[in-house]
């Protein structure tokens, strides 16, 4: 299953990026190994330009909050304190 999202080197080796992006990962549900980031994806009218892949470090997770469940339905209330909806995280 593929998972596509977006994300900020907000550092040499640290993307910050939605915490409902890497869920499953977060969550144990898919391996991080699995993961791979693109940075510099293009899509051209003559094909798909070069891009840089990486990987995530082995102690990737850095910092991260979960989305609030009022994200997912408007009667849910509002959010609340740490419920975010980000994460920090290393790459190699």
């Amino acid at each position: 299953q593929v998972h596509n999202g977006t994300g900020f080197l907000v550092g040499p080796d640290l993307v910050l990026t939605n915490y409902h992006v890497l869920e499953d990962v977060i969550e144990k549900r898919i391996a991080a190994e699995k993961v791979q980031l693109t940075f510099d994806y293009a899509e051209m009218a003559a094909g798909r330009a070069d891009a840089i892949g990486c990987l995530l470090s082995e102690d990737w997770l850095r910092h991260h909050s979960p989305y609030s469940p009022a994200d997912l339905a408007p009667d849910a209330g509002v959010p609340q304190n740490g419920e975010l909806d980000y994460a920090l995280v290393r790459i190699n």
